[in-house]
C-alpha cells in the first residue's frame, strides 16, 4: 500500500507541468516583463528631462555669472555733467513692449581693446525680446568706436541701437542672443536714503549721477518641452502677462500651470555696487 502510493507521486512530479500552467507562468511572466519595460522607459524619460532641465539651469547660471561681471564694472562717465549720456538706467522710456519682459537694464564697463580715449567706456545691457512665442535673454555691447554708438547724441539712444545692434531677425540669427526660453528678467535696485536705510527705486542716473548700492536681477527659464505646452488655456500671451504680472522669477515659476511648471526654474543673483566715477 505504501509502496503503490510512493509510486504514484513520483509518477505525478515525473509528469511535469500542465500546458495551461505554462500558458499561465508564460502570461504572468510577459506582463511583468512589460510592466518592467514601462517602469524603465519612464525612468529614462524623467532622467532625460532632469538632464536637460539641469543643463538649461547651468546654462541659466552662466548667464547671470556673466550678468555679475558687467555689473561690477559698472561706471559712471568720466564727465557726469555731459547730457544726455548714459549713466545706469532701468526700464529706459521709448523702449518697446516686445523688449520688456519683464525688465531691462542698461549701463557703462570699460571697454575692451581700448585704442583711445574715446573708447574708455562701452554700452552694455541685457533685456528679454519677445518674438511670437519666443523669449530671448539678450545682451547689448557696443563700444564708443562703433558707428552705431550713440549715447552721447541721442537721449532716445537705448531704443535706436537696440533695434540696429542687437537682436533683428531669425535670418540674421538675432543678433545679441544670449539664452533662449527664458520668458522674463527681474531687476531690482537699491540705494541708500538721507537716512542711510536701503530702499528700492528704478535707478536713472542721468540723473542723479550714482550707481546703485545694489542690484538683484532673476531670470526664468523652461524647457523646451514646457515651451510646447503652452496653447489653450495657457497660451504664450498668458505667459508674457504672467511675467508682468509676478514679483519675481521665483514667483512666476510657482503661478505656472504644472504642465508648464515642471520644465520650469529660475536663478538670482544680488550685486553690490560702488557707486563711484569711472577714472582711467
Amino acid at each position: 500500500m505504501n509502496i503503490r502510493r510512493h509510486d504514484s507521486l513520483s509518477l505525478r512530479k515525473a509528469r511535469g507541468f500542465t500546458l495551461i500552467e505554462v500558458l499561465v507562468a508564460s502570461a504572468v511572466a510577459m506582463t511583468m516583463l512589460v510592466l518592467l519595460a514601462s517602469v524603465m522607459n519612464h525612468a529614462g524619460m524623467a532622467w532625460s528631462a532632469n538632464d536637460r532641465q539641469s543643463h538649461l539651469r547651468e546654462q541659466a547660471r552662466q548667464a547671470v555669472e556673466l550678468i555679475r561681471a558687467d555689473l561690477l564694472q559698472a561706471r559712471l562717465p568720466v564727465n557726469p555733467s555731459e547730457s544726455p549720456g548714459l549713466r545706469f538706467v532701468q526700464n529706459p522710456s521709448g523702449l518697446g513692449a516686445d523688449y520688456q519682459q519683464r525688465d531691462s537694464l542698461f549701463w557703462q564697463i570699460p571697454a575692451r581693446g581700448i585704442e583711445s580715449v574715446n573708447d574708455q567706456l562701452a554700452a552694455v545691457g541685457y533685456f528679454v525680446k519677445r518674438d511670437g512665442a519666443r523669449f530671448l535673454l539678450c545682451r547689448l555691447y557696443v563700444p564708443a568706436s562703433n558707428p552705431g554708438f550713440k549715447v552721447y547724441e541721442d537721449a532716445e539712444w537705448i531704443p535706436s541701437m537696440i533695434e540696429d545692434l542687437a537682436p533683428a531677425t531669425a535670418a540674421e540669427n538675432y543678433r545679441g542672443l544670449f539664452l533662449e526660453n527664458t520668458p522674463g528678467i527681474w531687476v531690482q535696485s537699491y540705494h541708500r536714503n538721507s537716512s542711510g536705510v536701503e530702499e528700492s527705486y528704478v535707478p536713472d542716473s542721468r540723473a542723479d549721477h550714482t550707481l546703485p548700492t545694489r542690484v538683484d536681477i532673476s531670470i526664468a527659464f523652461v524647457a523646451p518641452r514646457g515651451m510646447a505646452r503652452l496653447g489653450g488655456d495657457f497660451s504664450a500671451d498668458d505667459m508674457a502677462a504672467l511675467v508682468q504680472e509676478a514679483d519675481d522669477a521665483k514667483d512666476f515659476t510657482d503661478r505656472l500651470p504644472e504642465p508648464v511648471r515642471k520644465f520650469a526654474g529660475h536663478v538670482t543673483i544680488s550685486v553690490p555696487l560702488a557707486g563711484r566715477l569711472y577714472t582711467p
